[in-house]
């Protein structure tokens, strides 16, 4: 699963910043959504190192709608 990052928010907020219902497209309000809609499975140890994946727990959700992991 590909999420935009903060930067490319941030670029778009911009665009709208003047529009109403704007503060909804900040970074903070978008990272809540994208959380709140996702449960992320992270990949297992073994995985992790092989492929030298790093990811922080703060950023993902767990009870969200959208299911995605890393392959096994």
């Amino acid at each position: 699963m590909n999420r935009p990052n903060k930067l490319e928010v941030d670029a778009w907020h911009s665009l709208v910043a003047n529009l109403d219902g704007a503060n909804n497209w900040s970074w903070d309000t978008f990272l809540a959504a994208m959380k709140k809609s996702e449960t992320f499975d992270p990949p297992s140890d073994k995985i992790a190192a092989a492929a030298g994946i790093t990811w922080d727990p703060a950023n993902h959700g767990t009870s969200g709608p959208i299911h995605y992991s890393y392959p096994g």
